[in-house]
């Protein structure tokens, strides 16, 4: 994705992988849209821990190889 295209879906689903870890498996333009697919993916993945959030992170940090980052709580 470019870093344009990061900028207007702000909205990620995220899919936690490992204890302190997640990835996001999803962007979106919308909180809207974002909560109609997570809905979805709780069906499809009943035992999956997914959740939204409002990303604002540097995009190009964001763009880089490693699909997943440390998540602070």
């Amino acid at each position: 994705m470019t870093d344009y295209q990061l900028a207007i879906s702000p909205w990620c689903i995220f899919k936690t992988i490992s204890s302190g870890y997640q990835m996001c498996i999803a962007r979106l333009r919308t909180r809207q849209e974002a909560e109609n697919y997570l809905e979805c993916l709780q069906r499809l993945m009943p035992n999956a821990r997914l959740e939204i959030a409002f990303t604002t992170e540097d995009l190009r940090r964001e763009n880089s190889t490693t699909a997943c980052s440390e998540v602070p709580k």
